[in-house]
């Protein structure tokens, strides 16, 4: 459907591609900033209702946010999401570039495909998985209550960014690029698996026990350390 703001001039035209799960093709909304058409609730992503940003460039601005008790897919396209960001259920990537400029709480985060860059605090309940061609950039505060799981495909794959990353549980890592300034903590954990295993950052066993079986495990550049602390 199409769906927009009443007529005038000083109007802004943006396009959204995305897809809801009764699979609309797209919205267009004219979004008048001398009124209060792009208001903070423009998008609410009802229960059980998933959003999803399949293609072509969507960019919301400073004033726009999501929110609702929904998910989030990005599966491709160029999408950048400058205003807030309230949803609080999964975020799948499986596809496309896309950056969230507001904070973000997940319940989880699952990459597989596509790049997802977080430049704000982000704070997820349960896990945090990136795996095959994925990317997960985190540039903010990072807190993951669950387990850190990276089963990416050698450097094509890269949990990165400058933000400093606390994983409450273990960190299983069976292949992958960690790379960026921010350093990951993590309570326990096991490296195994023959795909490649690279680390540009710094690594901090805080507690628990890390169990490496199997693979090889690169330092690549930066001079990353991997601390294993009093603790564990």
């Amino acid at each position: 459907g199409v769906g927009g703001g009443g007529g005038g001039g000083g109007g802004v035209w943006v396009v959204f591609f995305f897809f809801f799960k009764q699979k609309t093709a797209y919205e267009i909304y004219q979004c008048d900033w001398s009124s209060d058409v792009c208001s903070s609730d423009l998008f609410n992503v009802g229960a059980s209702s998933v959003l999803e940003l399949a293609g072509g460039t969507t960019i919301w601005d400073a004033g726009t946010s999501i929110n609702g008790a929904g998910s989030m897919v990005f599966s491709g396209g160029t999408n950048t999401l400058n205003g807030g960001f309230g949803l609080t259920q999964p975020i799948t990537v499986t596809g496309g570039t896309s950056t969230i400029a507001g904070a973000v709480s997940a319940s989880s985060i699952t990459a597989s495909g596509g790049r997802l860059t977080l430049l704000n605090t982000t704070t997820v309940t349960g896990d945090v998985s990136v795996s095959g061609s994925g990317d997960v950039y985190f540039d903010g505060v990072t807190t993951v209550g669950g387990d850190l799981v990276f089963d990416g495909s050698s450097t094509s794959s890269q949990v990165g960014g400058s933000g400093a990353v606390t994983v409450t549980g273990v960190l299983t890592w069976t292949g992958g690029y960690f790379i960026g300034t921010g350093s990951v903590s993590f309570n326990g954990g096991t490296i195994s698996g023959t795909a490649q295993k690279y680390f540009a950052r710094d690594l901090t066993l805080v507690s628990g026990t890390m169990t490496w079986s199997e693979g090889t495990v690169r330092f690549y550049t930066g001079d990353p350390t991997f601390t294993i602390a009093s603790s564990a």
